[in-house]
């Protein structure tokens, strides 16, 4: 298996993350919890963002470990640490409570199914790396996970169009939040 190879999935990786973890944009957010449980929509949306810069924050080296250092070895390990980064954002969104908004509930509903193909499309990954010998398994692991983690950035594009479409008749909507957010202005700027 050449070095090349295993950098074309490297350079995939390094490529791809930026890309998924892109959330919203602007500036800082609010701070406060209410007395019934949820958090402030500028909390909740730090929190939101902040799972995803933190991913992000993860997978890079990870990336760059491959690029400079492209072995089997170095590959294998790379599945583990991606699959174990994807696993704690998939639970790191499940574990954020809702949003003082109206809507609060299809919010959650919305990050927990995000949550649950997150962990789907880190199985598909996992598998594409595992007993790769080849250099047609690499290839074909490359596709597997290029396709897959453009899959990843369509359902997060798609789970924050749904996010913003939430309570847009209200002023200070998650739309606002998600927009203004120290969190995700750090992904986007």
């Amino acid at each position: 298996m050449t070095r090349t190879r295993l950098a074309v999935l490297g350079v995939t990786l390094a490529v791809a993350v930026p890309l998924v973890a892109g959330c919203g944009g602007g500036g800082g957010g609010g701070s406060s919890t209410s007395s019934n449980g949820t958090e402030s929509a500028g909390d909740w949306a730090n929190g939101f963002c902040g799972a995803f810069k933190d991913w992000a924050d993860t997978l890079k080296p990870i990336g760059q470990s491959l690029q400079s250092n492209p072995t089997k070895a170095n590959l294998q390990s790379a599945a583990d640490d991606i699959k174990s980064a994807n696993e704690t954002l998939a639970d790191d969104l499940k574990g954020l409570g809702k949003p003082d908004i109206s809507g609060s509930g299809e919010a959650k509903n919305v990050v927990d199914q995000l949550a649950d193909q997150i962990k789907t499309d880190s199985n598909k990954v996992a598998d594409a790396m595992k007993n790769i010998s080849t250099t047609s398994d690499l290839i074909s692991a490359a596709g597997i996970v290029t396709t897959t983690l453009q899959e990843l950035q369509s359902q997060v594009q798609e789970a924050v169009a749904s996010l913003k479409a939430l309570s847009q008749d209200q002023s200070g909507t998650l739309k606002d939040a998600l927009d203004n957010a120290s969190n995700c202005r750090a992904l986007t700027g």
